[in-house]
């Protein structure tokens, strides 16, 4: 009889240990959830930020470009002026 009681009062505690242990699982869990999302966020904003800056780069090629044309083809037409 007593080591029944002993038995079923351990098993109470372990009962508890693993509702216990459940918990933290369960928050871990949330836990991760919420840091891979977090994740994910950081990422998809590095990828937006990284894809706006190549825009913006070439942007500002294509007008360097634009600009080196039509100095060039000012330069031309004041080489020419100034051998007439």
């Amino acid at each position: 009889m007593r080591k029944q009681l002993q038995a079923e009062h351990g098993k109470a505690e372990l009962e508890k240990t693993i509702d216990q242990l459940d918990h933290k699982r369960n928050k871990l869990e949330n836990k991760v959830s919420e840091l891979k999302a977090k994740i994910e966020q950081l990422e998809n904003k590095k990828k937006e930020k990284k894809e706006a800056l190549a825009k913006k780069r070439e942007q500002e090629i294509d007008f360097l470009k634009y600009q080196e044309q039509h100095l060039n083809k000012f330069l031309k037409q004041v080489n020419e002026k100034a051998k007439n």
